[in-house]
């Protein structure tokens, strides 16, 4: 048995200079050294891995309000037992390309409040929210319906899934969501 622990992490801080995180690039796939943590325990599951959004809320000097939306997975929370499987390394990546998938659907509707003039914090908290729970159940489903990537048919329905998603929100690929508004409300 497989576990995944999935979350998005809201937070106003940068990321660590530290090598903890590894922010999902395109170009650069995971590796089995991304799964760092040495567990002590034994036990049944084969890995588990932190695969979280971190959210910056930035606020510029001449005058912007912006959002740096990074999908990123933690190196040092995430391990594994099994370093030679090729599918199951393949299955975490669309772990992480599922993750990426809503840190795009993030910036595009922070992208549309922001359009609107919209400087409400609360209102980008709502929606990160939302957007928390769909992304965990949508991890949760993934491995469901894949059997952990046991179903290799289910398991190639969900990679076209994913990619035709991702492209299709290719615009978002940026990580920073900014706008030229000055006045940030909290109400």
């Amino acid at each position: 048995m497989k576990y995944v622990f999935i979350g998005l992490v809201l937070i106003g801080l940068y990321l660590p200079k530290e090598n903890r995180y590894k922010s999902w690039n395109e170009e650069e796939k995971l590796t089995w050294n991304d799964f760092t943590f040495a567990s002590k325990d034994t036990c049944s599951f084969a890995k588990d891995a932190l695969i979280s959004v971190l959210i910056k809320y930035k606020s510029f000097y001449n005058p912007k309000l912006g959002f740096s939306v990074v999908a990123v997975i933690d190196k040092k929370t995430s391990w594994t037992i099994d370093t030679i499987s090729k599918d199951l390394l393949e299955h975490e990546q669309y772990h992480f390309d599922l993750c990426e998938l809503y840190a795009r659907k993030i910036r595009e509707t922070y992208d549309s409040l922001l359009k609107t003039n919209n400087t409400n914090i609360l209102k980008y908290t709502e929606v990160f929210e939302r957007l928390d729970e769909e992304h965990f159940l949508e991890q949760s489903r993934y491995d469901v319906e894949t059997n952990h990537g046991a179903d290799k048919s289910e398991q190639k329905m969900w990679e076209t899934y994913i990619e035709e998603e991702l492209m299709s929100l290719n615009t978002y690929a940026d990580t920073l969501v900014c706008s030229n508004y000055v006045k940030v409300s909290y109400k």
